[in-house]
């Protein structure tokens, strides 16, 4: 169950470093329940977060002093490998609906190319 969980991790960080998304935690640190990432400059949480429900994605933001600047992806309990890349496709497509620039296509590749490494 521990090196799920570690896949899961490993999957998220990879899709959102692919699409240019800046992690909040350093990759010695990276938790294998929840993965964190930076809300981009000059985009606005509301706005990602919208699109993001819109396609059916439910993910968290920022508390307290990182309220709008952060948000997670969590990844423990019965999330798996599709649902992870999943995430990562609606991420790409939220980002891009509001502008935020992304390569389409490599967030997903990457994520799947991480969760292969991960086995």
């Amino acid at each position: 169950m521990l090196a799920r969980h570690a896949g899961a991790g490993a999957i998220a960080r990879g899709g959102l470093s692919a699409l240019g998304f800046e992690l909040y935690a350093e990759q010695a640190y990276a938790s294998n329940t929840v993965t964190s990432a930076l809300v981009p400059d000059g985009v606005e949480w509301s706005a990602l977060n919208k699109q993001f429900r819109a396609n059916g994605l439910q993910l968290a933001g920022g508390q307290g002093k990182m309220k709008g600047k952060i948000f997670r992806i969590g990844h423990l309990g019965d999330a798996t490998v599709d649902d992870i890349v999943t995430a990562i496709e609606i991420i790409e497509q939220g980002s891009l609906a509001i502008g935020y620039q992304v390569e389409a296509g490599a967030g997903p590749a990457a994520a799947r190319k991480a969760g292969e490494e991960a086995v």
